[in-house]
């Protein structure tokens, strides 16, 4: 058996062509994390965005599939005041339509001089058979330090949330974390890839434009599975070619063969 796995964290589209006789397929999604807001008035602080949430599944069903394709989109981290991370997700076409098989929605960003935190990205928003929640940004204290970011959701469960300044801790397998707040006046620090929440910014000068919130950490994609490594050869017009898979009709129905025997001497091989 061979085996395939990788990760996307940059975001925008991608996409893949499974093996016919794969198995084993896992996809694991994030959610991108929201963004710190920014603070516009003088000795103001603002509050930290949240977490993204996960989502998992284990060989979805696409049996109604036209082709072995995955379309597979990560969603950015919000990267101005009150924009959201976005929903990371992976799909494929049946005979009518785009079927997703996973999401994972963001963290929300924290609106221009909001002090509150932004609520981490909701499990129940996503799909798949294992989903958490992405943690909730910190509110800001002022004459102290702005909000923490939440942190991002994974597989050890949902993300934490932000203490104050302190930013949550992202989760086993992915999770981003998310940033600390900020003592002193200036722009607010960036959340982790995987989900992790920007934190807020702190302002000093009332004749500036401010000072923006930290940006949310990008989600991502990670998809694994397992293949057939059976190998064999035909002879096509007097050449040897090398066959990597195959089909047999049993009863009016195609099945892929992930395994081949022949018998050499009485002994099957």
């Amino acid at each position: 058996m061979g085996s395939y796995s990788n990760k996307w964290s940059t975001p925008g589209l991608y996409s893949i062509t499974l093996p016919a006789n794969y198995t084993n397929l896992v996809i694991n999604c994030w959610g991108g994390g929201g963004a710190g807001g920014t603070a516009a008035q003088d000795g103001l602080a603002t509050g930290g965005g949240g977490g993204g949430a996960f989502s998992s599944i284990t060989d979805p069903d696409m049996r109604d599939r036209i082709d072995y394709d995955l379309h597979i989109y990560v969603g950015a981290g919000g990267t101005s005041a009150g924009v959201n991370g976005v929903v990371s997700y992976v799909w494929y076409y049946n005979a009518d339509t785009g079927l997703i098989s996973c999401s994972a929605a963001g963290g929300t960003g924290v609106a221009r001089n909001g002090t509150s935190g932004g609520a981490g990205g909701a499990s129940g928003s996503g799909v798949g058979t294992t989903k958490y929640s992405g943690g909730n940004g910190g509110g800001a204290s002022q004459g102290f330090n702005s909000g923490g970011g939440g942190g991002g959701a994974g597989t050890g469960g949902n993300g934490t949330n932000a203490f104050g300044g302190y930013g949550g801790n992202g989760r086993s397998l992915g999770g981003g974390d998310g940033a600390d707040g900020i003592e002193t006046p200036g722009t607010g620090n960036n959340g982790g890839v995987s989900g992790g929440g920007g934190s807020g910014a702190m302002d000093s000068d009332p004749s500036s434009d401010g000072y923006i919130g930290g940006e949310g950490g990008a989600g991502a994609i990670e998809i694994s599975y397992t293949y057939s490594t059976l190998s064999m050869q035909i002879n096509i017009g007097d050449t040897w070619k090398t066959v990597t898979s195959a089909k047999i009709n049993i009863g009016d129905v195609w099945k892929d063969i992930t395994a081949a025997k022949i018998n050499i001497g009485d002994t099957w091989k």
